[in-house]
């Protein structure tokens, strides 16, 4: 029998057919015994002529099973001799397959694929002992023996009992070592089971395809991190989809899990590419044009079944990595819908100081993410986007000691800041925000942030988008609480800073034109002295807010500008603004 799997061609073949030959006298024999036990004189003589072996009776066409099986059809009384002995064989093939010694575990899988390719159907009876023995062999750290046992895996594919295979993968916590090598098999099953070549069995029931789509989706099976596990659960989807054809229609909810799932991780560039032609062969077998399509037509169902526990959910949940990549594979317009079902998940998961950091910071990264995009940031908008701006990333905002929350604190006012630029929030809810007093203290604070001058550079950038969606609406009293704020930013050790809140106080002169004079005053004289700063990026971006000042206020700023003007070392900018309110005043 080891003959069988050879490595000369002619060897295979030849031992096939001396098979057929034993399997013809055995046939023989044992009509013999047969007749002789009820016809004593019935016995052949022992020049009975045999049939030729390449003419007798056969089974189906085993050209599947590849060389030296191709354009071979197994006698069907090689069959029988092969099935009389399987329980010594199969026994032998498992024992040389745990040897200590490569070659005689390469032996036991060269045998045990002879056997399993003779025995064919009959293979389903002893499933229960080969299915484990398998998933412990198809590891083995021989590529040549790992490679035969896959071989094994796909010819016991045709017959297998699939709820056998899934008893072992369900069977509760394992290494991931342990699930990989389980999910090579079922691979390799589901592979074999969808090959057209592989045999005439009859379709799998829809049952057991829910089933086996069901353990796969498991936040325990698609939960695992490692990269062998996913990619061998990449190749357990794809094999199901094909195997299912128009009946994945009824497991693409669970498939989309196990496909987003992979997804998880932007760095795996090959995996998610993989995943995503994976995601399109899936929506082509349920008919829909695209896979973008499939998943909007389910993000809803999807997005409710991974969030019944996300009270719970920590940096390692499996279905918090999940959220991430079912929005962004969704379309805008479902993403859209998604929103009011996401914003509780987010507002539990970011705005509770007593939740995982590391969740907190990448699920602040995922809605800044979001929000850039151009088209799924309207999601954000109206009433999503009052909450968003209200209950998710203002509370993340708000001071707490250490520097892992002056992260989360970045990271939310980052968000912030592009909330504001996408101009999410209407006038009206922005002002009433305001007034309720929910968002200037909060942003107050993030400009007088100490541990990441970044954190004050956005913030700045949020206080100028704030100012140009409140516009002309905002009160006295916010204006009061704001310049004052941005004046400090004038002296910030950093000149980017300084530089960014310029672009504050010019947002702030530009909606505030009829200011009172008192507070307009005390605004200029803290600019008119940064006017004549030592950096003349800085001078430039002062004098840019001054002259708009002065094209409301020409007589103030004329005023206060002439009164600065002796103590400035260089009167260029002097005369630029004073040029800029004769022009006012014409």
């Amino acid at each position: 029998m080891l003959g069988v799997t050879d490595s000369g061609p002619s060897i295979g073949k030849t031992t096939i057919a001396l098979l057929a030959e034993a399997g013809e006298r055995f046939h023989m024999a044992q009509e013999t015994a047969a007749r002789s036990a009820s016809e004593a004189s019935a016995a052949p003589s022992a020049d009975t002529d045999m049939p030729d072996a390449s003419t007798s009776s056969c089974g189906e066409d085993c050209s599947w099973a590849g060389p030296p099986y191709d354009g071979c059809r197994l006698s069907r009384f090689a069959r029988e001799l092969v099935r009389s002995q399987a329980q010594a064989l199969v026994k032998a093939a498992l024992r040389d397959l745990r040897d200590w010694s490569a070659s005689n575990r390469l032996m036991g899988a060269r045998l045990l694929h002879t056997v399993l390719v003779h025995l064919g159907a009959a293979a389903e009876d002893r499933a229960d002992t080969l299915i484990p023995a398998l998933c412990s062999s198809v590891s083995d750290d021989d590529a040549d023996i790992a490679a035969r046992v896959v071989s094994c895996v796909h010819v016991l594919g045709a017959s297998t009992s699939f709820p056998l295979m899934l008893d072992q993968l369900a069977c509760g916590q394992q290494t991931a070592a342990r699930q990989a090598s389980n999910l090579v098999v079922l691979s390799g099953l589901l592979f074999a089971s969808g090959s057209v070549d592989a045999g005439s069995r009859s379709p799998l029931p829809a049952v057991l395809i829910e089933r086996m789509a069901a353990i796969l989706a498991s936040e325990d099976t698609r939960g695992q991190d490692h990269p062998a596990v996913k990619q061998q659960l990449l190749a357990c989807a794809r094999n199901l989809v094909r195997l299912a054809g128009r009946d994945a229609e009824h497991v693409a909810p669970s498939l989309l899990m196990v496909l987003l799932q992979l997804k998880t991780d932007p760095s795996q560039a090959a995996l998610c590419a993989e995943a995503d032609e994976a995601l399109c062969e899936l929506a082509e077998a349920c008919g829909r044009d695209s896979g973008a399509a499939l998943v909007g037509e389910h993000a809803p169902g999807l997005l409710e079944r991974i969030s019944r526990g996300h009270s719970s959910w920590s940096a390692a949940s499996a279905d918090r990595h999940m959220l991430a990549p079912l929005l962004w594979a969704a379309s805008p317009e479902a993403v859209g819908a998604m929103a009011p079902l996401a914003l509780p998940i987010l507002r539990e998961n970011i705005a509770q100081k007593a939740k995982d950091p590391v969740l907190r910071i990448d699920l602040l990264q995922m809605v800044d993410g979001l929000l850039e995009d151009s088209e799924r940031c309207h999601a954000f908008a109206g009433d999503a986007g009052v909450r968003l701006l209200r209950d998710v990333l203002l509370p993340s905002c708000v001071w707490s000691p250490g520097k892992t929350a002056a992260a989360i604190r970045f990271r939310a006012i980052a968000a912030a800041a592009t909330f504001f630029r996408q101009q999410l929030i209407s006038q009206g809810d922005l002002v009433e925000l305001i007034r309720g007093g929910e968002i200037l203290p909060v942003l107050n604070q993030c400009l007088e942030e100490e541990y990441y001058a970044d954190t004050r550079l956005v913030s700045c950038h949020v206080m100028a988008g704030l100012l140009r969606s409140a516009g002309g609406a905002l009160g006295d009293d916010s204006r009061r609480a704001i310049y004052p704020e941005l004046c400090k930013r004038l002296d910030d050790s950093s000149d980017q800073n300084r530089a960014a809140a310029c672009e504050a106080l010019l947002a702030f002169a530009e909606v505030s034109p009829h200011y009172d004079p008192t507070n307009t005053k005390y605004l200029l004289d803290r600019l008119l002295i940064h006017m004549d700063d030592f950096n003349r990026g800085i001078q430039e971006a002062v004098c840019k807010v001054v002259v708009r000042i002065a094209g409301s206020k020409p007589a103030l700023v004329k005023e206060e500008a002439t009164k600065a003007a002796p103590r400035h070392r260089s009167k260029e900018f002097i005369e630029r603004v004073l040029s800029a309110c004769e022009a006012a005043q014409r």
